[in-house]
This record gives structure tokens, C-alpha cells and sequence, in this order.
């Protein structure tokens, strides 16, 4: 039996008798921001995904703080607030602190500013704001500093623009128009609008694009009836049948995926949930009492969505030399949630000293013969910057559209004189239970 098979065989065997495979670890080193007016007035939260360290990082302030995104390292929270009298957008470092106004030096007299969400590289910060009608709300650009005027995107006579979410690769914005509301996107400029759903009877609210920028969650709320959460495809326009409800119990709506695409977070029936990004899936309390959550990215070296890799497949030791001109085969492993064919090949990088792969592109094949074909890279042993002591090495990268990933895989460093066998020698023993921990997951 193909050592994978085994290793799925026995993932299978050990959830029988009731050992839980758990989420990856820095899905668990993740917090969740969002408002609540617990405490008399409307402020900002965070808490740990596991559920501890609950602290209000707006508390000193009695205004309305709500609206809420992250930054994409993680440092910084963009916010709605009326602190200084109309509504403008605030940033403020991750633990509350230094607090500043980022539209108020071009603000209009009586406008609005709120909805804000960043550019996936932090430079800039989109919005939406009635400054040029008061009658309606237009999709707003800043540069995240308010060091210039906004740029206007959207320019409607009648028609009611909100909700900006920016795509993972920063080419898109995601937002809602219209009446019945329906979720639209353009190109970063305002250009290229299309529409993506379509039902005559509903309001589609509160895009979020997923981390992989293939799919968008939002909120739909029937004539009659609860609000739902439904997950579409970003690339297609929408019939009928191409939304699919996820929650079916209650009142859902702000919806947030987790930095790896697997989790939801989401207001519902006057809390904060998590659910398991499946059709169906039971939601988690959370928070017994708030709502708008806003999930923090997986930041630093490393960090994105997490992927398989495996060093040199087919060989369950991995061992590496450090010295010669020789190269190693490393693969990532595509899957249901990930497709590894759609790796930018410059993006990649292999171990402490970051190298790249040694030949122009990299091989799109069935490495583990699961159906699905995965990334295959070489890279030469001498510039992934691994010392003796080293047990492991990481892979991280970009997908052609701009969403981080990260895996690792165990090594074995050993001297000048030991050859690392070749990506079709297969080691002779079975698989281990290490084996089947690499075989599901990246660390």
C-alpha cells in the first residue's frame, strides 16, 4: 500500500476511537475583534480564539467605536468611531493604543466615515462616507496614514454603495448595491464593476473574501425570514443555485473567515459564533454578548494559510546535506481547500535562508497519489541556510492571486558524506505515526 494510504488509514483509525486531531497551531494563536456595548457604550473587544483574555481596548473612550478590520500583520485595528464628533476612521495598535484619525484632515462638515477595511499590503484603507451626497453612502480609498485625500470609486445618482471588502491579491473590492442590496465587485480603481448575486426577493449584505481569494461569505436576508449566511464563488456571476446557505439556525449576519478559510466568524442571535466553514455546520458561542467580529490575520515570517509540504516524497526520513551543489525535491500537496497548481513559483521559499527553487518554474504533478495534482519544486541544498541542529524547514510562498501559505516538514541534517536518496526511492518501512501527523497537515 502507498505510504500515503496508510497514513490516511490510520488518521482514520485513530478518530475512531476517539483521539480529535487538533487546528493548526496558529489558527490558535489567533484573536477576534469585535463591538459590544456591554459596558454602556459601544466599544472594541478582543479575545483569544480559544476564548480566554477578553479585554476592551476602547474603554477610555465614551463614543461609539464600532466597524472593525484588522491589518494584515496584525499590529493595528482600522475602526469606525464618532469620538470627535461625526463618524471617521480610526486606526489604534493591536492593545488599544495610539489612537488616530486617519479622515478627519479631509473630512466635510456633517459626513460620515465607517466601514473600513485595509489593502492586503496596509498601505491603504477603504471605505464608505455620504461626504459627496448625504443621501447615500459612496466606496471611499485612503492612504492608511490620511496623508491625502480620499479617492472616490463608486459615483451613483441614486443607488446605495457599502461593505467594501478588499481581495486577498488587492486587485478587487468586493461591495453591496442597490435595492434589494446584491454583492458586487471592481477592479481597485472603481472600474470593472460586476455584479455577483441576484434574487429579487432578498438583500445580500457584508461581504468577506476568503483568505484564498476564491470564495465570498455574506449575509442574506429573505422578504420574510431570518438572515443567513451563504458562500458563493468570486469569479462567476450568480444564479439561483450558485449560493450556498451555511447557517440555518437562528440569525447570522458579519460574517469573517478565519485566516485559514476553515472557521467563520459571525453575529448570532446576540453573540459572537464560530462555525466550521461547511454547509450545515453547528455554530460555537464565543462571546455571549457582541457583534461585527473581525478575525486577525496569521502574521510574521512563516505565516498564511496553512498547507502540507513534504521534503523529498517518498522518503519518510528526509535527510539533507548542507554542503555541495546538489538539489532536493519539495512538494505541496494540493487538497479540497487548497490548490497547490495555483503557487506563484517566484513567490517560494524554502528555510532560514529563504531560497528560491533552482530551475525557472516548478512541476504541477500527483505527487501522493491522491487525484490531485501538487506543487513540486527543487531547491539547491546549499542555499536553504539549514545548520546541524536543525529539525525542520518551512515553506512558505504566495498563490498567483496574492494569499499567503506556509507549511513544514521534518529533516534530518546530516554530513557531507551521506547522499539524500532521489524523489522516486521510496524508504522500505511503513509509516509512523510522525508520518501520519506530517501526512495531514503542516505544523
Amino acid at each position: 500500500m502507498h505510504r500515503y494510504a496508510v497514513a490516511r488509514a490510520l488518521v482514520w483509525a485513530v478518530c475512531l476511537v476517539g483521539v480529535s486531531v487538533s487546528a493548526p497551531a496558529q489558527l490558535e494563536d489567533t484573536k477576534i475583534a469585535f463591538a459590544s456595548n456591554t459596558d454602556g457604550d459601544w466599544d472594541i473587544y478582543v479575545i483569544n480564539y480559544g476564548g480566554s483574555g477578553l479585554a476592551n481596548l476602547t474603554s477610555n473612550s465614551p463614543s461609539i467605536d464600532w466597524r472593525l478590520r484588522w491589518s494584515p500583520d496584525a499590529t493595528q485595528i482600522a475602526f469606525a468611531s464618532d469620538r470627535d464628533g461625526d463618524f471617521d476612521i480610526y486606526t489604534m495598535d493591536a492593545d488599544g493604543a495610539n489612537v488616530r484619525n486617519v479622515t478627519q484632515a479631509t473630512d466635510v462638515t456633517g459626513a460620515h466615515d465607517t466601514k473600513p477595511d485595509w489593502s492586503p499590503d496596509g498601505s491603504e484603507i477603504v471605505f464608505v462616507s455620504d461626504r459627496y451626497n448625504g443621501s447615500r453612502f459612496e466606496v471611499c480609498r485612503i492612504d492608511a496614514l490620511g496623508a491625502s485625500p480620499p479617492v472616490r470609486l463608486t459615483h451613483e445618482a441614486v443607488i446605495y454603495t457599502a461593505d467594501p471588502d478588499w481581495s486577498p491579491d488587492g486587485s478587487q473590492i468586493a461591495f453591496r448595491r442597490g435595492t434589494p442590496t446584491s454583492i458586487w465587485r471592481m477592479d481597485r480603481d472603481g472600474g470593472g464593476q460586476v455584479q455577483l448575486s441576484l434574487h429579487a426577493t432578498v438583500g445580500d449584505e457584508e461581504p468577506d473574501w476568503s483568505p484564498d481569494g476564491r470564495r465570498i461569505v455574506f449575509g442574506r436576508k429573505p422578504t420574510h425570514g431570518a438572515k443567513h449566511l451563504y458562500v458563493m464563488d468570486a469569479d462567476v456571476g450568480e444564479s439561483e443555485t450558485v449560493a450556498t446557505q451555511y447557517t440555518f439556525d437562528g440569525y447570522s449576519e458579519y460574517p469573517a473567515w478565519s485566516p485559514d478559510g476553515s472557521e467563520i466568524a459571525h453575529y448570532r442571535n446576540g453573540g459572537v459564533y464560530l462555525t466550521e466553514a461547511t454547509p450545515g455546520a453547528m455554530p460555537t458561542l464565543l462571546v455571549a454578548r457582541g457583534t461585527m467580529p473581525a478575525w486577525s490575520p496569521f502574521a510574521g515570517p512563516g505565516s498564511g494559510i496553512p498547507v502540507t509540504v513534504d521534503i523529498m516524497p517518498g522518503s519518510t526520513r528526509n535527510p539533507v546535506t548542507l554542503r555541495g551543489n546538489g538539489v532536493i525535491a519539495v512538494a505541496v500537496l494540493g487538497t479540497g481547500d487548497f490548490d497547490a497548481t495555483a503557487i506563484d513559483d517566484a513567490s517560494v521559499r524554502l528555510g532560514p535562508a529563504g531560497a528560491s527553487i533552482a530551475h525557472k518554474t516548478a512541476h504541477r504533478k500527483d505527487v501522493d497519489g491522491d487525484g490531485q495534482r501538487d506543487w513540486l519544486g527543487h531547491f539547491r541544498r546549499r542555499d536553504i541556510g539549514l545548520d546541524m541542529g536543525a529539525t525542520e524547514a518551512t515553506l512558505s510562498g504566495l498563490t498567483r492571486i496574492g494569499a499567503a501559505f506556509a507549511g513544514a516538514d521534518h529533516v534530518v541534517v546530516v554530513g557531507k558524506a551521506s547522499a539524500a536518496p532521489s524523489i522516486d526511492a521510496a524508504d522500505s518501512r511503513g509509516a509512523t505515526w510522525a508520518d501520519v501527523k506530517r501526512g495531514i497537515g503542516a505544523r
